[in-house]
């Protein structure tokens, strides 16, 4: 709220330069407290394994590099959608403050909300179905709101996208980062997470790049249908991992 919201709506009164120093002194502050934190125990009967051989494992191992292309079409998808949905507002006609508003307001509902209603829900559940469900959700989802869309406002159709949007963000981190804590191996979760982490941070790279493009050749619209279309590959390649394991061998190695 406060780098997204209160930041623009300095910017209106004082000006840019003024309000991004304030904000980099807050951050600044921050940073400081970061020498504060004490570093985590390490176990003495761990054993040490050499960092090249970490390595060498992520690259035999089949499960991250699936799960990489498993998540690749919902985060382009949804990379996409982010990078457009405050456009629209700016092509509506809305003031910089009030798209900060908007999307600070969406953050902060969505990430108290639902990214803990999505949580307690996953907890029920394998990680390996969380992802296939959660994936299933947000294609429905943003199926219906590309149905209720023409129905609506387009100021209320534009709200209700950047919503949409941020809600999708907070169930996707959820249900992501439980299923690569899941595939992570022992003692190596901080390697595999990383990794798989980067890879998601590669593919939205590719929907912001191509937001620009989508928007401006085929419109708003099939900018939030991307997500769906997205979550829907995802899914079905979520299905298709989550047989492959109910129908492995017991010990078998992914």
């Amino acid at each position: 709220m406060i780098g997204g919201a209160v930041c623009l709506q300095l910017i209106e009164i004082v000006g840019w330069r003024p309000a991004l120093l304030g904000l980099a002194l807050m951050l600044a502050v921050f940073v400081g407290w970061v020498f504060a934190i004490p570093e985590p125990l390490l176990c003495k009967d761990r054993l040490r394994t050499p960092r090249h051989l970490s390595v060498f494992a992520i690259l035999r191992n089949k499960r991250l590099w699936a799960t990489s292309a498993l998540i690749a079409p919902g985060v382009i998808g949804i990379a996409v959608a982010f990078a457009t949905v405050q456009l629209r507002l700016v092509d509506i006609g809305f003031a910089a403050a009030d798209i900060g508003w908007i999307g600070a307001l969406s953050n902060v509902f969505t990430y108290t909300i639902i990214a803990p209603l999505t949580s307690a829900i996953l907890t029920r559940m394998a990680p390996h179905r969380g992802l296939l469900w959660g994936c299933a959700v947000l294609a429905i989802g943003f199926g219906g709101l590309s149905i209720i869309d023409r129905y609506l406002g387009v100021s209320m159709s534009a709200v209700a996208s950047v919503g949409m949007v941020f809600a999708a963000l907070a169930v996707q981190h959820v249900a992501f980062t439980s299923w690569f804590l899941g595939l992570a191996r022992p003692g190596k979760a901080g390697t595999d997470v990383t990794f798989l982490t980067s890879a998601m941070a590669a593919f939205a790279l590719v929907g912001f790049a191509a937001s620009g493009f989508v928007a401006a050749r085929f419109g708003y619209g099939v900018a939030l249908i991307m997500p769906g279309v997205g979550y829907a590959l995802s899914a079905l390649l979520a299905a298709a991992l989550l047989r492959q394991s109910d129908s492995a061998a017991p010990g078998e190695d992914g």
